[in-house]
């Protein structure tokens, strides 16, 4: 159970400010992880490096 939590971290490290987590196989090649009674899932799959982006239009006054 701890070396699958240590894999949720690895999952996520594209969003961590932690040194210790480096972008590797396991992140990109896992989608996701699912825990259940005695049972750990993992949905695999390429994963590209996520990326932000705004939409829309403002709604309010930027002035505030």
């Amino acid at each position: 159970m701890e070396y699958a939590k240590a894999l949720t971290d690895q999952l996520n490290a594209w969003h961590s400010a932690v040194d210790r987590l480096v972008v590797d196989e396991v992140t990109r090649t896992t989608k996701s992880m699912h825990f259940y009674d005695s049972i750990v899932v993992f949905e695999r799959g390429t994963v590209s490096a996520p990326r932000s982006r705004k939409t829309g239009k403002r709604s309010f006054p930027a002035d505030r």
